[in-house]
């Protein structure tokens, strides 16, 4: 375990630390002059389910899945789609209520009662991309140029001693952000046997936490000098590729605080200080403090914020898989394994613009492309990258 006694020995640690933030806290007051701030809180988030879950009707379920058959018969591309290739007359009014919910309400909100059993993969991409284009119109490439991602536990394709992205692991995320998204969606191929559950805290909750508490964390988390790990970069002190910037913004349209981070990229520089390391740790346990956490069902479609709620995952137990055609019937949910598919969305209208040291990264991740191929970045399987 890190310790807070000697800076010169510290080193960062990835999963976060309540001893050592404790031990910090104790060595290192707040200092005189420092005075808590007046801090916009969000709603509560601790409501009944209602608030943040519509559950599809039936003649809702029947629109989405004669848009999808609609839309696989045009021969369109995925990269073609949009609302106006995804029509739903019958959910417009939801789902723009939900639009708004994503910024001024609770950040947070969970389509359920799709049933998926009877789609193929690419018919899952259409539906999910469907309803993410009422939701916003832009979406932006992620890792290795895909627009959409699968996230599913790969250890056991993984190399020996190799340690996968934190995707494609079963093991507990700490409360981060996405690297460049406005809204991230979610679409629930599968849940997992066990745990897996999200968990969603406000940026303006954990805001409000450290200016009652630890002002001074407030002012290291808006300083200019955090160290993130460039895309390709390979960590460590030597490693010039870092971009420094701060993990807290005030957003340009509301005003309100946004967080920008991965504990992940932070730790891999090898710079992080003592005292980033210990206001990330309570970024992180003021975070887990007001969290909700949610359990998925299969065919859910979620959207969060992604500037203005932090995420988190469970740690997770998967079954065997899906069963494969000839295989012994298993025990009722045995087979499950979790399975998710992610999307970034951009809504400039609704969030305005990035804060101006991430403009560049937003602009690479939704700028047009021009011509595509076909289906282009829509892999049917999941890689490592």
């Amino acid at each position: 375990m890190a310790s807070a006694a000697d800076s010169s020995t510290f080193t960062p640690q990835y999963e976060p630390q309540l001893d050592f933030l404790e031990e910090y806290c104790k060595r290192h007051p707040v200092p005189e002059g420092f005075a808590p701030v007046m801090a916009w809180k969000a709603d509560d988030l601790q409501v009944d389910d209602n608030e943040y879950i519509t559950c599809l009707s039936d003649d809702e379920q029947r629109e989405i899945m004669t848009a999808c058959a609609t839309f696989t018969e045009s021969g369109k591309s995925l990269n073609d789609l949009d609302a106006s290739s995804f029509p739903l007359p019958l959910l417009a009014d939801r789902l723009a209520a939900t639009r708004k919910n994503l910024h001024e309400g609770l950040g947070m909100a969970v389509l359920r009662g799709l049933d998926t059993s009877s789609l193929s993969m690419r018919d899952m991409f259409a539906v999910f991309a469907g309803l993410a284009s009422h939701i916003s119109q832009r979406r932006g490439r992620q890792s290795g140029g895909k627009m959409i991602v699968h996230i599913t536990d790969l250890s056991e394709l993984g190399v020996r001693g190799a340690v996968l992205p934190a995707p494609y692991r079963n093991s507990p995320l700490p409360f981060h952000t996405d690297p460049a998204a406005d809204i991230v969606a979610m679409f629930v191929v599968q849940p997992s046997l066990s745990g897996g559950h999200g968990t969603f805290s406000p940026v303006a909750t954990v805001y409000s936490t450290l200016a009652a508490r630890r002002p001074d964390f407030l002012r290291e988390l808006a300083a200019p000098d955090w160290p993130f790990v460039k895309a390709g970069g390979a960590g460590g002190p030597e490693d010039v590729t870092h971009r420094r910037r701060p993990v807290l913004f005030l957003g340009a349209v509301s005003g309100a605080p946004e967080m920008l981070f991965s504990r992940g990229s932070l730790v891999r520089s090898g710079c992080l200080t003592m005292a980033q390391n210990a206001a990330l740790d309570a970024v992180h346990f003021a975070a887990r403090d007001a969290a909700c956490s949610i359990q998925y069902a299969a065919g859910d479609v979620l959207f969060f914020n992604n500037r203005r709620v932090l995420h988190g995952r469970e740690a997770f137990l998967d079954g065997c898989g899906l069963r494969r055609p000839g295989e012994e019937e298993r025990p009722e949910g045995l087979e499950r394994k979790r399975y998710m598919l992610r999307l970034w969305l951009q809504d400039e209208q609704r969030a305005g613009i990035p804060p101006a040291p991430m403009a560049a990264i937003w602009e690479r991740t939704f700028a047009e492309h021009g011509h595509r191929g076909h289906d282009e970045g829509w892999p049917l399987e999941p890689d490592r990258s």
